[in-house]
């Protein structure tokens, strides 16, 4: 009889695929601020946040912290907005955003699995970049990369954002 439990996603295959696709490093243009991207942690095996750091945090992490892994890091404004952490929940394979400073909630759904992690942010990549120009039927292609997670990801208002340009 077929078991029910999911396995977990193996996370060093993830990380392999992250490096393989992923640029190092890259910078949006929105509104005239910047969005930066660091996926330099991708280059050695993935740690979930320090034990100091969650001692600082503990308030608001979620209760299966240890299970994030961090993968990149998001800097609005050069650092003078949010700058959370980008992680991939070793149980579930979602892409989560951790950011202790978000009122609402410390985590939030980015995609639902790394794959469509990596497609949405491509074609983004490819859009907002300095000098870009955002194609026709973005926002159809980036729901096609991840038509399960779209609706409750953070990208949906970036994507309706960029829709009325």
């Amino acid at each position: 009889m077929p078991s029910s439990v999911e396995i977990a996603p193996d996370v060093e295959a993830l990380r392999l695929t992250i490096v393989e696709r992923l640029p190092v490093r890259s910078r949006w243009l929105l509104a005239g601020a910047s969005l930066d991207w660091d996926f330099s942690r991708a280059g050695q095996p993935l740690q979930s946040l320090s034990d100091a750091d969650a001692e600082k945090w503990k308030e608001v992490l979620p209760s299966d912290w240890r299970e994030l892994f961090i993968f990149g890091e998001e800097s609005y404004a050069e650092g003078g907005g949010a700058a959370p952490l980008l992680c991939v929940h070793a149980e579930t394979g979602e892409v989560i955003g951790l950011d202790a400073e978000r009122e609402s909630s410390s985590t939030y759904l980015v995609n639902s699995t790394v794959p469509a992690f990596i497609e949405t942010f491509l074609l983004l990549d490819e859009a907002l970049r300095p000098g870009a120009v955002v194609p026709a039927g973005l926002k159809e292609r980036i729901y096609e990369a991840d038509p399960s997670g779209f609706d409750g990801s953070d990208w949906r208002d970036l994507v309706d954002f960029l829709s009325q340009r």
